[in-house]
């Protein structure tokens, strides 16, 4: 499901995600690493991530708050993996889109066209009516 195409489609997203990724390796070079994983560059320990946040996808970047990728019995790599496809069929809408989702919708996941996929058993890109 993944494409060289889809990758070059929301590499905007990707830098971004890459930029934010390496600061947080600036910040706490010895506590962070990096991996290729879940069709994406993995920033795990990211000091940027707070408050509620366990991870972020920024195209395709992953940042992880933690050195795991599982919370509460979720596989939260998988999730976000799901997420990178969405980036790469948005491409550069992906952004724009998923901030005005969470403008309009809150954290409220099931009402999120872009969480509800992700968050669905399996995850999927995307979720049901969609």
């Amino acid at each position: 499901m993944t494409s060289i195409p889809g990758k070059i489609w929301g590499l905007p997203n990707t830098l971004i995600g890459l930029a934010a990724g390496l600061l947080g390796l600036c910040v706490s070079p010895k506590r962070s690493r990096i991996r290729l994983a879940h069709n994406a560059v993995c920033f795990y320990n990211n000091p940027l991530l707070r408050g509620g946040a366990i991870a972020l996808t920024l195209g395709n970047v992953i940042l992880f708050r933690n050195d795991t990728v599982f919370f509460m019995g979720t596989d939260i790599a998988e999730h976000e993996r799901q997420h990178t496809l969405q980036s790469e069929v948005l491409g550069v809408l992906y952004l724009p889109l998923h901030i005005l989702f969470l403008a309009l919708y809150g954290r409220n996941v099931m009402r999120n066209p872009l969480e509800r996929g992700p968050c669905s058993t399996p995850p999927a890109p995307w979720g049901k009516g969609q």
